[in-house]
């Protein structure tokens, strides 16, 4: 658990928004993320970003025992004996095979474009 107050610097990730789960019926997992990859702050813990605008964490109110009675919000307070999610980038892979469309021998490094509406491109 993390102890925050007014010492801490924070800044709202824009690039980073959580999915609802599409489904009917009951659903037991996390949320989906979705990373926008163009607007992410890649190098956001970088000792040359100590001049960006963050600001001071402020209180947002309690959170609530689960099961409290007229709690004041809905972010219930609950241990969780299993381990944090890992998040981390993996290598992206290689193309195996490419029909109607060049693919450069150093992709993934070396960024190409697939043209849009192309007929009969198959990709796999």
């Amino acid at each position: 658990m993390a102890d925050t107050d007014e010492s801490w610097d924070v800044e709202e990730e824009k690039a980073v928004r959580a999915l609802r789960p599409q489904v009917h019926g009951y659903y037991a997992a996390d949320p989906g993320i979705r990373i926008d990859g163009a607007a992410f702050d890649w190098s956001w813990d970088s000792s040359a970003n100590l001049d960006r605008p963050w600001t001071k964490a402020v209180a947002l109110g309690r959170g609530s025992l689960r099961g409290e009675t007229d709690a004041p919000n809905n972010w219930q307070l609950v241990s969780d004996p299993l381990p944090s999610m890992e998040m981390h980038l993996v290598p992206p892979g290689r193309v195996v095979r490419a029909t109607g469309i060049a693919i450069p021998s150093t992709f993934p490094e070396l960024r190409f474009t697939v043209p849009a509406h192309g007929q009969g491109q198959h990709f796999g």
